[in-house]
């Protein structure tokens, strides 16, 4: 396994978090393009009347349901990026702190198991939410790129499903002009 410290880790580890680094800029972007999805499902329905007259219904419909499910997917991506941006302030913050030599001396007093400390940072949680955590704590006590990982995946996900919510935006518009009498 590479370690962080290693030429390869230390490689992999700038290439991660600048990616992750961009997670801003992209979160504003997706928050654009939801806006303008979400703005073009607005025109439609507030001009529906003078729409049916001149759209074969099933087209209308078709065309509705398509956008609607592209702002979804729009609004999945734009808080998926928002996840991962503050995601990515926590981790640096943490790592701030952590670094430092008041929590340095703190850890190295540290008596308890690890598997114990881990259940017990898990604990405050309940649901699916302490699922999620436990599994992230076991995840990072084996790997230690998890987090960058993670969040690399994170910029996968946002990525399919905004690219699906575009798909799906430019298929309802192609629709509803196919739909015209």
């Amino acid at each position: 396994m590479i370690s962080k410290q290693s030429p390869e880790g230390q490689y992999l580890l700038v290439l991660w978090q600048t990616m992750i680094g961009m997670a801003g800029p992209i979160s504003e972007q997706y928050r654009w393009m939801l806006t303008g999805i979400a703005a073009v499902l607005a025109v439609l329905i507030a001009n529906l009347k003078s729409i049916q007259e001149v759209v074969w219904d099933g087209y209308l419909k078709a065309s509705l349901c398509l956008l609607v499910t592209s702002v979804f997917l729009a609004s999945v991506a734009y808080l998926l990026s928002s996840a991962l941006k503050f995601r990515a302030e926590v981790s640096k913050q943490l790592e701030v702190i952590l670094s430092s030599p008041e929590a340095k001396a703190v850890i190295a007093q540290i008596q308890m198991d690890p598997a114990a400390l881990r259940t017990e940072m898990c604990r405050p949680f309940f649901g699916p939410l302490r699922w999620l955590m436990t599994r992230a704590a076991e995840r990072g006590a084996l790997d230690p790129f998890s987090l960058e990982k993670g969040s690399i995946r994170l910029i996968a996900w946002q990525t399919y499903t905004m690219w699906a919510s575009m798909i799906l935006a430019a298929l309802s518009l192609a629709i509803l002009v196919f739909g015209i009498r």
